[in-house]
């Protein structure tokens, strides 16, 4: 009886150490879950994060990013001054990147950078479609090079971006910055709304506040060409909306070409409802459709 038992108790401790050493080399139960009770008693080597953030929440530095030489100011560059909330910053579920090398450059901080999700300058750290617009821009024709300077932070109503309020500085960094390194925006694109929606601002309080962000920036930029957007819809968040809401109003009146106020994407009534990861923020298809309409406006007016 002995003898049998020692047999058996020997087939067991080998099947176990056989079933532990398949277990080990294929990661499966147990040994991810005992690495993770390791782990919590002890200090474990981590890599530098990729990204830092600043107090606003906005991309600040991307260890994958690398500086480039700013391209040269001139009829044949695009400079596009971009600024609103989420869907003008990195929250897009569709990453894209320059496929022109240098052609397409993002700036932030005075420096260059081969344009590539996510956009310094912008918080998220997702997808965008401002690349895909360089892009398009290029392969058109239209322009030779394109450079892409994002300050958009997302959940943001307008009046955080005028004159006094806390984002505002943000925005005239980023023109000062511009023009410190000889590239005066060509381009000022707005798509911000939803919030203000959401809050129940009135129409002529956001053509007020949006008319105020314009006329500080032409105090640096003289004669600055603005696209406000169409950009009200963010159901996803337990606004029911509709196309004749005040923002959407304001929006759609602000265009008035002898002040060089142009109509900017219409993203409200451009985007169906599947073009929407989240029935607020663009999906891959509604990131499409926005950097072609963007690109179609912005070959439309060439630079000053």
């Amino acid at each position: 009886m002995a003898d049998r038992h020692a047999a058996l108790t020997a087939i067991l401790v080998g099947g176990a150490f056989l079933v532990g050493g398949f277990a080990q080399s294929r990661d499966v139960f147990p040994f991810p879950q005992l690495r993770q009770l390791r782990d919590s008693f002890g200090a474990r080597p981590t890599e530098p994060p990729r990204f830092a953030i600043d107090d606003m929440g906005r991309l600040v530095a991307d260890s994958q990013k690398q500086t480039i030489a700013c391209a040269p100011a001139g009829p044949r560059t695009a400079v596009l001054l971009v600024s609103g909330q989420s869907n003008a910053a990195n929250y897009a579920g569709q990453a894209y990147r320059s496929d022109h090398g240098e052609r397409v450059q993002t700036f932030y901080g005075g420096k260059c950078f081969v344009a590539a999700s996510p956009l310094l300058g912008a918080d998220g750290i997702d997808g965008e479609y401002w690349t895909r617009a360089g892009n398009l821009l290029i392969e058109s024709g239209a322009y030779d090079q394109v450079v892409i300077a994002v300050a958009a932070v997302g959940g943001t109503p307008i009046v955080r971006w005028v004159p006094g309020g806390d984002l505002h500085p943000l925005l005239m960094k980023n023109i000062n910055d511009l023009k410190s390194a000889g590239l005066p925006p060509t381009h000022f694109l707005w798509v911000q709304g939803e919030n203000d929606l959401m809050d129940g601002t009135t129409r002529d309080a956001y053509s007020q506040g949006f008319l105020s962000i314009l006329a500080e920036l032409r105090k640096v930029r003289a004669d600055l060409p603005a696209f406000p957007g169409v950009a009200t819809f963010c159901e996803g968040y337990g606004t029911a909306h509709r196309n004749d809401n005040p923002v959407a109003d304001a929006q759609r009146a602000l265009p008035e070409a002898s002040r060089k106020i142009f109509p900017g994407a219409d993203t409200d009534h451009l985007l169906e409802p599947l073009d929407r990861r989240d029935a607020c923020h663009f999906g891959g298809t509604g990131s499409e459709k926005a950097a072609r309409e963007w690109a179609r406006i912005i070959a439309a007016h060439p630079a000053p």
